[in-house]
């Protein structure tokens, strides 16, 4: 009896799965629709995407052409019309209840109260933080060595990289941003990775998915933590303590690794969490960018 109720349960959880995938693989294809007027915003201003001159007034932040979609007004305007709780649910929730299911049936499974389960257990969450970490520094430096003029990219990647680099330029407008603002387009692309990884769990690679689910989640985070190492204020003031006391220890990413990343944008301190895996990814872009251009060196000498 018992195992016929599992059976049936399984096959109505992957059924609920495969609704949730639907779901997924239709907002990902409106998404584009709910920002039709920032996209639009985009496709009219630039043709040959251009670099646009910059003016500074009084404050250092008057904003001409493109650089005013990052202006405050911009950011303050969008945030009235997306920051709702319906757009808040419609991703955040399913992407939670994803990585919860990702994360507590593995812990289910294997729960007993030996020591070998609980280092089990934090080395599953210390590895899966690392890994948002590692996945958010990856993002980052794809976007801001990404030359948005050139138009061989699609126009999201051109739109993307423009909006990180233009941050070089005025770096305090990321504070402005509402937790939805900064991370919803994260939570969008990590909805459908969380999807599988939840209907893996069921497939005897549990342990697996649960560091998967931790990452995804964690690097959904990444650019609310970036805003915090740039001194955002209008959070909730315990969580701002509690932000505030990670920093300095530092398990989050902290305003004094951060600022070497503003002054060399294009070749180190790209992960945005913690910034431990740097010691990583630092040397791999930089070989990388060197590779490219003793390639490139190369092909203009025949």
């Amino acid at each position: 009896m018992y195992r016929c109720c599992k059976r049936v349960s399984h096959e109505k959880i992957c059924v609920f799965f495969l609704i949730l995938l639907s779901l997924s693989v239709i907002n990902k294809a409106f998404a584009d629709f709910e920002d039709g007027e920032i996209t639009e915003k985009y496709r009219s201003s630039i043709p040959s995407f251009r670099q646009v001159d910059i003016t500074e007034g009084d404050e250092g932040e008057t904003y001409d052409g493109l650089i005013n979609f990052i202006s405050p007004e911009s950011i303050q305007k969008a945030s009235e019309k997306y920051d709702t709780f319906g757009n808040n649910a419609q991703i955040i929730l399913p992407c939670l209840l994803l990585g919860g299911i990702s994360i507590a049936q593995p812990a289910y499974n294997h729960f007993d109260s030996s020591l070998l389960f609980i280092a089990k257990a934090i080395g599953a969450a210390v590895l899966g933080v690392e890994m948002g970490d590692l996945l958010s520094g990856l993002h980052h430096a794809t976007l801001d060595n990404i030359d948005y003029r050139n138009k061989s990219y699609p126009l999201f990647l051109r739109t993307g990289a423009y909006i990180f680099q233009a941050h070089h330029k005025y770096p305090k407008q990321v504070t402005k941003a509402s937790y939805w603002m900064l991370t919803r387009i994260s939570y969008k692309e990590i909805l459908l990775p969380l999807v599988l990884t939840a209907i893996s769990t069921y497939s005897g690679y549990d342990q697996y998915s649960a560091v998967v689910a931790i990452s995804l989640l964690t690097f959904a985070q990444d650019q609310f933590v970036h805003a915090c190492t740039h001194g955002k204020k209008n959070i909730f003031p315990p969580l701002q303590k509690a932000i505030k006391w990670l920093q300095n220890h530092p398990i989050l990413l902290n305003p004094r690794h951060h600022a070497r990343h503003h002054k060399n944008p294009t070749d180190e301190g790209f992960c945005g969490v913690t910034g431990h895996m740097d010691v990583i990814l630092n040397p791999i872009i930089r070989g990388i960018k060197s590779v490219l251009q003793t390639v490139q060196n190369f092909r203009r000498g025949h």
